[in-house]
């Protein structure tokens, strides 16, 4: 009996991999399947953040309405719930997202995905082992650059290290997930999927640009052995899901709390005092004026004048005509420089600069937060076509810190952590450039 119930389960498998491991329809569900994810993730995903995002809106209210007028109610209210509630908003989309992969691990698919793949990393100059790193970088790049010592060829691991950071990960999902969904509501999952099929595909034409010119020579032929079908079981599952999510939580009440108070502290200030505090840079000051009126005859506070003459909107001015031919203005510069620190701070920032524009230091009466999509489509400055090119930067510019050091301490040496993040920024600025005028030029802009 055992035999039999043995031999069917090997039939089984063997039926399968006939179309699963077939190197065309291979290719196409595996595809196919991730997009299933993403889809299945948005729909359900969405409903659920922006019942999160009510639950912060409600609080914010609460507190602004018992605690007294000053620094520390802003800290607590801006920083604070601001900042580290804008990354938790999007908890069930990352929640759905790491149960769906942790679904296809169980099965034992992700091994024939891996298979494959091969050819098609192969054709990039790639090694087939290289797929691991690709599909942990989905939850973290850290730990997808640590797995690749598995790649016993040296070129092949450097290639794999120098790329991986391209792809999509949990930290870069809840910003590229809430710019779909503002921008794109009808097809948020559609464009998810793109992007995430962007880096991919970016990622592999860095890696044969690499391999043609600085690391010459074949991949390393890929053998593995191939796990039969399981049925995945929804504890074990589970299991996956909350040590990823766990993992997500985590970091959003231990760094990008600190990180969220960091950055509240560098745009609350110096503080503005009378009219003329507000107007430091006295070469600017009429401009200054004109776009205090402007805003407030879109319904902005005059507190985004606060925030244009913190210390992260000097910063954020200061690069502006760098970031300017992609569509970006200092508020999105200023959020982009958060990010060194973690991609996810990108969110909180955007939350604490709106955050302060919603406040009025001069009232005591508690004001209702509007929510950060809802100042996103709002903004004159956003548009579509800054969206997809917000996306695309966001998922291929310089890696985070703990990126950083920890392609440092696998490579050995600081030239290829500062070759990463040369080639990594000039890669997002052009992408960026081209996609915001091409998008622009379509009548997305």
């Amino acid at each position: 009996m055992v035999k039999g119930e043995q031999h069917s389960r090997i039939d089984f498998t063997e039926m399968v991999d006939k179309i699963v491991l077939n190197k065309y329809s291979g290719l196409f569900i595996f595809f196919a399947v991730m997009y299933l994810i993403y889809q299945v993730t948005f729909t359900i995903g969405n409903p659920l953040s922006d019942l999160i995002d009510s639950g912060f809106r409600l609080l914010s209210t609460w507190l602004s309405a018992t605690l007294p007028p000053g620094i520390l109610a802003d800290l607590l209210i801006n920083g604070i719930v601001g900042g580290v509630g804008g990354v938790i908003v999007f908890l069930p989309l990352v929640v759905l997202l790491f149960l769906g992969l942790s679904l296809l691990e169980d099965t034992g698919y992700m091994a024939r995905a891996a298979f494959v793949m091969d050819h098609f990393f192969h054709l990039f100059g790639m090694h087939g082992r290289s797929f691991v790193p690709f599909m942990i970088a989905t939850g973290c790049a850290v730990p997808a650059i640590m797995s690749a010592r598995t790649l016993v060829n040296p070129r092949d691991r450097v290639i794999t290290i120098l790329v991986t950071p391209l792809l999509m990960c949990g930290a870069k999902s809840p910003v590229i997930a809430m710019l779909a969904a503002v921008f794109f509501p009808r097809h948020s999952g559609l464009i998810f999927w793109l992007v995430w099929i962007g880096g991919w595909l970016i990622a592999f034409s860095a890696a044969l640009t690499l391999r043609k010119t600085m690391f010459r020579g074949e991949a390393a032929p890929f053998v593995m052995e191939l796990p039969p079908y399981r049925r995945p079981t929804l504890r074990g599952a589970f299991i996956h899901m909350w040590e990823r999510s766990w993992m997500y939580l985590k970091k959003a009440g231990t760094f990008i709390l600190a990180a969220s108070i960091v950055i509240w502290f560098l745009l609350a200030f110096p503080r503005a005092t009378d009219e003329t505090s507000l107007n430091t840079d006295q070469s600017s000051s009429s401009q200054y004026v004109q776009t205090v009126e402007t805003d407030t005859s879109n319904g902005y506070h005059v507190a985004d004048e606060q925030i244009r003459n913190s210390y992260a909107g000097r910063i954020g001015r200061f690069v502006e005509p760098v970031m300017r031919p992609a569509g970006f203005d200092w508020k999105i510069s200023v959020a982009l420089f958060s990010g060194f620190a973690a991609k996810e701070v990108i969110i909180s920032t955007m939350g604490i600069i709106y955050g302060i524009e919603d406040s009025d230091p001069d009232s005591e009466a508690s004001i209702e937060r509007t929510p950060i999509k809802q100042h996103l489509a709002d903004d004159p400055v956003y548009s579509p076509a800054t969206a997809l090119a917000l996306m695309f930067f966001v998922l291929l510019y310089v890696p985070c810190m703990a990126v950083m050091t920890v392609v440092w301490k696998e490579l050995g040496t600081w030239k290829w952590t500062l070759f990463l993040a040369v080639y990594s920024f000039a890669l997002s600025w052009t992408l960026a450039v081209i996609i915001y005028n091409v998008a622009s030029w379509f009548g997305l802009g």
